[in-house]
């Protein structure tokens, strides 16, 4: 019997997944978006996780759940959607609800501890996994279930266990893990790796951040990635599109920078401002971009032909900018404001100057060794290749710095920079420098962020927790000689 329709939709979405095309996979399925069928919703969801559209695959996995809601395994994955969005006590109820229908589903009580562990709740993490030990002998379990089980417990330590034990957890793990896929050996490393710096073993972590990087590389030419840059600065500098779009853009603030330059941090501390909306790392302004001008294979779409930008372009894109940001902020326009701390925004200021007229823009800036070290040793969600090798990571500082310096000459957008290090040893200064540059009144709950409830969904959600601390000053000179490919490829910039 031949395939169904349905079926042929469902082979071609995941293959194209599969190929790394995630925004064509969704394109696919698009037709079949009322479908009953949930495993259309599953991969739907799987799609825009793809592209860190964690809200959208919430609600894919919602409607999955709709059709199938007497699924425990159904449950978890949409338990799993809202841990990535930043909703844990939602993931929690729908956790509570997988548990009853299956009291030993392995993964709902694994990944309710793993919920815990980012609440806070690490005793209570570490309670949930000595009943899980208790009721699955390591002998019965598979080679990905006691990989994810070791990951987890390693999440409790050093709070609530000790660090050396779950190390050699992780490591017993992989080595029986070689046939899974790289995504949960690079996160076996990658805890391994924090958890050998914590104890002071320098060598070790390295060795162990090496060689998650090695399960996360894939193609990166920065040449290539230079020249664009080039052609980049040319069209915004050199008889630049002159087009902009009438109205008050000043209502948005853009928080870029280097990734892991205190973008989340940031956000985090001006999101206790009453009058302002935080709104986390969105697409907005990628998104209205690839409408125009497709990536093309680049790391993202970019702004480079200029005769593009026309002016029914520039309006065109403008309402879609527009559009996006009342979504996340209804009132805006009539004196809210939302911040939007995509750090990759830093590529489309000048545009961003023509779209969103009067629109502020807080750079973070932080030491260029520190910077990269940090992005070298963060397991990324999603593709950053270029993070996964330390000549890349100095190649593409560099050219992050000049267009930074080009933009920074331009006469808009007003650009204000701040330093991470400058933050955290005088935060109240350089945060009151912040405020007021945004035109907003000060408010001593700025330097109350970490007890703030607000869900963070990237890579720095535990920092923004925590009171500031100094001790990710200067961490790149606890590695010495083995950050010397950075070095070089940073070259005056090390210094």
């Amino acid at each position: 019997m031949p395939p169904s329709p349905v079926e042929r939709v469902l082979a071609q979405a995941s293959s194209l997944l599969s190929s790394g095309r995630a925004g064509d996979a969704l394109r696919a399925l698009a037709p079949l978006a009322a479908s009953k069928d949930a495993r259309v919703h599953e991969l739907t969801a799987h799609a825009e996780h793809a592209l860190g559209r964690h809200a959208e695959a919430v609600a894919a996995l919602g409607r999955a759940v709709a059709i199938n809601p007497a699924s425990a395994a159904m449950r978890t994955r949409h338990a799993y959607a809202l841990q990535r969005a930043g909703r844990y006590e939602d993931a929690l109820d729908e956790l509570e609800r997988a548990r009853g229908l299956s009291p030993k589903h392995l993964e709902a009580q694994r990944l309710s501890a793993s919920v815990l562990n980012d609440l806070g709740r690490h005793d209570e993490a570490r309670v949930r996994l000595d009943e899980i030990d208790a009721k699955f002998p390591v002998s019965k379990l598979s080679p990905e279930q006691r990989l994810a089980l070791s990951l987890t417990f390693a999440n409790t330590a050093p709070r609530a266990s000790d660090p050396q034990e779950a190390i050699d957890r992780v490591r017993a793990a992989l080595a029986d893990a070689g046939d899974l896929p790289p995504e949960p050996r690079s996160a076996g490393w990658w805890n391994i790796a924090t958890l050998s710096e914590k104890l002071g073993l320098h060598d070790e972590a390295f060795n162990a951040y090496t060689r998650m990087n090695a399960l996360r590389k894939s193609a990166w030419d920065p040449d290539a990635h230079s020249a664009q840059i080039d052609q980049l600065i040319d069209t915004w500098t050199n008889n630049a599109p002159s087009a902009r779009a009438p109205g008050d853009g000043s209502g948005v603030t853009f928080i870029v920078g280097m990734m892991r330059s205190g973008t989340s941090l940031t956000e985090q501390m001006l999101a206790q401002l009453d009058a302002l909306t935080p709104g986390g790392e969105t697409n907005v302004v990628s998104r209205a971009v690839s409408s125009v001008e497709p990536a093309g294979g680049r790391h993202r779409p970019l702004p480079i032909d200029r005769a593009r930008y026309t002016a029914p372009a520039i309006d065109r894109l403008s309402s879609i900018v527009r559009q996006g940001y009342a979504r996340l902020e209804p009132r805006l326009g009539g004196g809210a404001r939302v911040t939007d701390k995509q750090p990759y925004n830093f590529y489309y200021l000048p545009l961003i100057a023509r779209l969103l007229p009067g629109a502020r823009v807080i750079h973070c800036v932080r030491s260029p060794m520190d910077t990269c070290l940090s992005c070298f040793t963060q397991n990324f969600a999603g593709n950053h290749a270029y993070t996964t090798d330390l000549a890349w990571l100095g190649r593409y500082f560099r050219d992050y710095q000049r267009l930074m310096d080009a933009w920074t000459a331009l006469s808009e957008p007003e650009i204000l920079e701040l330093k991470y290090e400058d933050v955290v040893r005088e935060p109240e200064a350089n945060l009151r420098r912040a405020v007021e540059f945004l035109g907003l009144a000060w408010d001593e709950k700025v330097l109350e962020f970490h007890a703030s409830d607000r869900a963070v969904a990237t890579a720095s959600r535990q920092q923004v927790r925590q009171p500031l601390y100094t001790s990710s000053v200067n961490r790149a000179e606890r590695f010495g000689a083995a950050l010397a490919p950075l070095r070089e490829a940073l070259g005056d910039l090390a210094t």
